[in-house]
C-alpha cells in the first residue's frame, strides 16, 4: 500500500507544557521533506472543544464561523507571514464546509491538508503546547494520531514562561500551569511519545532518527538545522536562518532568570521526590489536591479563555 495512505490516518500533534521545545521540535520536523506543521491553531480548544455550540449537522450552515474561529486564534507566534499566508484561503474552507456534510475530523482535514500542500508536502500535523490537556480530544478525532509531547527542566520553563514577552508574568500561574500540563502528561502516558528537551539539544542526531523511526518515516539530516535561533527566554521575533542548527541548552539558566525564593517554591512542589531522570530533575510532580487542581484549572481557564475544561475531571 501506498506510504502517504498508510500515514494520511496517522497525522502528528505536538504538544507539552508550556516554553517546553515545542517550536524547536515543529521546526526541526518541517524540515523533513515530507511533514509540514504549522504554528499553534488551538483546534481542539476552541474549535472542536465547542462542538456542543456548533453541531456537526450545523458545520455547513455556520462554515464561516468556524473558519474564522480558526483564523483568529490559530496566530500565536509572532509573524504576520502566517496570517497573509492563510487568510487566502479563507473563502475556499468557507465555500468548501458550506457545500457537504462534514464531521469536525473532515474539519481538520480540510483545514490542515490544505495548509500542507501550499507547502508541497505530504503529512500534516500540529503544534499548541496546551493540547496537552486535550489529548481524549485529539484521539477521538484521530484515533492513531502520533502525539509527541515535550518535557523539560521545570526551572528552566517556569523561567522561560516569566521572560517570555506573550505570556503573563505571573510566577504561581507559571507554577501551575506547569503542574497541569504534567499532571495530563502522566494520566495519557500510555499513548505520548515523550521527548526531553534537554536531550533533544544535546543529542539531536540520536533523538531525531528514533522519532523518525516510530513516525514511520526516514530520518534526514537537515532535519538537524532547524533554521531558528531558540526562541527560549527571547523576548524577541524567533530568528530564522537556514544554517541554524539545535544550540544545546544549559541546565542551570534558569539561576539567571529565578529568584532563591521562586527555586525554593519549586523546590517544594518537588518534595514528594519520585525517581531523578538523568538531567538532574524529576518528571512527576507532586499530585495536588481536587481543590488545589479545581482552582489551577479556574486560573488556566480565565487566561486562556476555554469553555469547556469538563472533560479534565473525566475517569
Amino acid at each position: 500500500m501506498n506510504k502517504d495512505v498508510l500515514e494520511s490516518d496517522r497525522p502528528i500533534f505536538i504538544v507539552g507544557t508550556p516554553r517546553s521545545g515545542t517550536t524547536l521540535m515543529r521546526y526541526c520536523l518541517n524540515r523533513h521533506s515530507r511533514i509540514y506543521i504549522p504554528p499553534e491553531t488551538y483546534f481542539f480548544a476552541r474549535i472542536y472543544g465547542n462542538r456542543n455550540l456548533i453541531l456537526e449537522q450545523d458545520i455547513s450552515r455556520y462554515a464561516v464561523d468556524i473558519v474564522e474561529r480558526f483564523l483568529n486564534y490559530r496566530f500565536s507566534e509572532q509573524s504576520d507571514y502566517h496570517l497573509k499566508e492563510y487568510i487566502e484561503f479563507k473563502n475556499e474552507w468557507i465555500d468548501q464546509l458550506s457545500e457537504g456534510n462534514y464531521s469536525y475530523r473532515d474539519v481538520a482535514e480540510i483545514f490542515f491538508t490544505k495548509i500542507v500542500q501550499n507547502r508541497g508536502k505530504m503529512r500534516w500535523g500540529e503544534k499548541t503546547p496546551s493540547h496537552i490537556f486535550y489529548i481524549d480530544f485529539i484521539l477521538e478525532l484521530f484515533p492513531n494520531a502520533i502525539i509527541i509531547n515535550m518535557q523539560r527542566d521545570p526551572k528552566n520553563a517556569i523561567a522561560s514562561y516569566l521572560y517570555c514577552s506573550h505570556l503573563p508574568d505571573n510566577f504561581f500561574l507559571a507554577c501551575g500551569v506547569y503542574e497541569l500540563s504534567t499532571i495530563f502528561a502522566r494520566k495519557y502516558s500510555h499513548c505520548l511519545y515523550t521527548v526531553q528537551y534537554e536531550e533533544l539539544t544535546h543529542f539531536p542526531d540520536r533523538v531525531l532518527r528514533h522519532l523518525c523511526k516510530y513516525l514511520g518515516e526516514d530520518f534526514e539530516m537537515q532535519m538537524l538545522k532547524p533554521g531558528m535561533r531558540d526562541s527560549s527566554y527571547s523576548k524577541t521575533a524567533i530568528e530564522i536562518d537556514e544554517e541554524i542548527g539545535i544550540i544545546p541548552d544549559k541546565p542551570e539558566k534558569w539561576k539567571k532568570y529565578l529568584t532563591q525564593q521562586q527555586s525554593e517554591f519549586i523546590d517544594v512542589l518537588l518534595n514528594s521526590k519520585p525517581k531523578e531522570n538523568q538531567w538532574g530533575y524529576w518528571s512527576d510532580w507532586i499530585k495536588v489536591k481536587r481543590w488545589q487542581f479545581l482552582f489551577l484549572c479556574r486560573i488556566y481557564k480565565n487566561r486562556y479563555g476555554y469553555e469547556n475544561i469538563k472533560h479534565w475531571f473525566k475517569e
